[in-house]
C-alpha cells in the first residue's frame, strides 16, 4: 500500500481590515516574495512590509508601518489611485503602474508596481503592492550587451 506523498497545506489566511489591530495576523507569506512587497489600506496606510521592502527603502519594519504610501510614492499615491482601485474592483487586476519611490535617505528610484486587492469589505480594501526597482535594468542590459560584443569579438578573432 502506498502512502500519500503529498501533504495539504492550507493557503495563508487572507488579511482583513479587522485584522489591523490584531497582532496575530500572519503575513509571513510576504517574506517568500523576491521583490519588495507592501500590504496597505486603500487610503495608503501601510500595515505590512517584507524585508525586501525595508531594505530597498532603507527603513526598519517598524518605521515603514508608521508611514503611508503617500510618504514614499511619487506621483503621490492616490493621484490616480481611484482609477486603479476601480479597475481592481471590477476584476481587471492586478494593475501594473510605474512610479518613483523615495528612500529614507531622500534618494529616489524608479519602480514598477503590481497592485491587486488582497481583501475587501464594507469599510474599504486592503491592497497588496509588489514593487520592483527598475533603475538597475538599463545597466544589466548594457552589461549583457557588452558580454555579447566580447563573445562576438572572440569568435571573430578565432576565425
Amino acid at each position: 500500500m502506498t502512502e500519500n506523498m503529498y501533504e495539504f497545506t492550507p493557503p495563508p489566511k487572507k488579511a482583513t481590515k479587522d485584522d489591523q489591530n490584531n497582532t496575530s495576523t500572519d503575513y509571513s507569506f510576504i517574506e517568500s516574495v523576491p521583490d519588495a512587497l507592501l500590504i496597505h489600506e486603500d487610503n495608503g496606510r501601510i500595515i505590512a512590509a517584507n524585508k525586501h521592502a525595508c531594505h530597498s527603502l532603507g527603513y526598519s519594519q517598524a518605521e515603514l508601518l508608521n508611514l503611508s504610501m503617500q510618504d514614499i510614492e511619487f506621483p503621490s499615491f492616490g493621484t490616480n489611485e481611484i482609477d486603479v482601485t476601480d479597475c481592481l474592483l471590477t476584476g481587471k487586476g492586478p494593475i501594473t503602474t510605474k512610479a518613483t519611490y523615495r528612500r529614507k535617505d531622500g534618494s529616489i528610484f524608479p519602480v514598477e508596481i503590481k497592485r491587486d486587492i488582497l481583501e475587501q469589505n464594507n469599510e474599504g480594501s486592503l491592497l497588496i503592492s509588489t514593487i520592483r526597482d527598475t533603475g538597475a535594468r538599463p545597466s544589466r542590459q548594457r552589461r549583457l550587451q557588452d558580454k555579447r560584443d566580447l563573445l562576438r569579438l572572440i569568435i571573430d578573432l578565432g576565425r
